[in-house]
C-alpha cells in the first residue's frame, strides 16, 4: 500500500482542526502529497495563515470556515466542496477543544460537554459525511482521528477531554471495522505532548 511519506498517494484530503498548531504542521507535511487540501477549522484568519503555510510548501489549499458540530454545515463541505475536488483520500479528524478543566463535582456542565461534543460528535459527524465521498474512490483511502492525550489513562481536572477522546478511540475501532470491507483503514493518531494554543 501506498504511503504518505512516498508521495504516492495523490488526491484530495481533509484536515479539521487545521488553523494552528497539529492541524497547521499536518497540512504543510501533506502540501506535496495531496492536492487540494481542505483545510477547516471556526477562524477564517487562522486558515488563511495556514493556506499560506500550505502554498509556500509547494501545496494547494482551499479552506471552509464552519464548527465541526454543525451537522448542515459538515454535509455541505462535503457535498459542495470536497466531492467536486476530486478523489477523497484522506480525513483527518484533529479539531479539538479543551476548556473544561476542573473536577468533575467543581467543572463548568457547559465546557465540560462542549469539549466532548467538538471532540467525539464532531469527529462522527465528519467521518458520517466523509463516509459516502469515500466509498466512490479506489485505491488508498483514510481515516484519522486525533486521539491525543488522555485516551488511554486518566486525567486528573481533565475528565470531559479524557472521556471524549476515550469514546473517540472506540469510535475509531468500530469504524475500522466497518470500513474495513471497502478498503478505507481508519487509524486513531496519539501525537503525544505538542506545544500548541490548545496546550497552553
Amino acid at each position: 500500500m501506498a504511503t504518505f511519506a512516498d508521495g504516492a498517494v495523490r488526491g484530495v484530503a481533509v484536515i479539521t482542526g487545521a488553523g494552528r498548531g497539529i492541524g497547521r504542521n499536518l497540512a504543510q507535511y501533506l502540501a506535496g502529497t495531496f492536492r487540494p487540501l481542505v483545510l477547516v477549522a471556526r477562524t477564517a484568519t487562522e486558515l488563511a495563515e495556514s493556506a499560506r503555510a500550505v502554498e509556500a510548501a509547494g501545496g494547494v489549499a482551499v479552506t471552509r470556515p464552519l464548527d465541526v458540530t454543525d451537522e448542515e454545515a459538515v454535509t455541505r463541505l462535503f457535498q459542495e466542496v470536497v466531492a467536486p475536488a476530486g478523489p477523497l483520500r484522506l480525513v483527518v479528524n484533529n479539531a479539538g477543544r479543551f476548556r473544561g478543566i476542573g473536577p468533575v463535582a467543581e467543572v463548568s456542565v457547559q465546557a465540560w460537554w462542549r469539549d466532548v461534543s467538538v471532540n467525539l460528535l464532531g469527529s462522527f459527524l465528519v467521518a458520517r459525511a466523509a463516509i459516502p465521498v469515500l466509498r466512490r474512490g479506489q485505491g488508498p483511502r483514510y481515516i484519522i482521528n486525533v486521539v491525543g492525550g488522555g485516551f488511554a489513562e486518566p486525567l486528573a481536572n481533565g475528565s470531559g477531554y479524557a472521556a471524549s477522546k476515550a469514546a473517540l478511540a472506540r469510535l475509531t475501532d468500530c469504524l475500522a471495522v466497518e470500513l474495513e470491507d471497502a478498503g478505507i483503514a481508519v487509524f486513531g493518531l496519539g501525537p503525544g505532548f505538542h506545544h500548541t494554543a490548545l496546550a497552553e
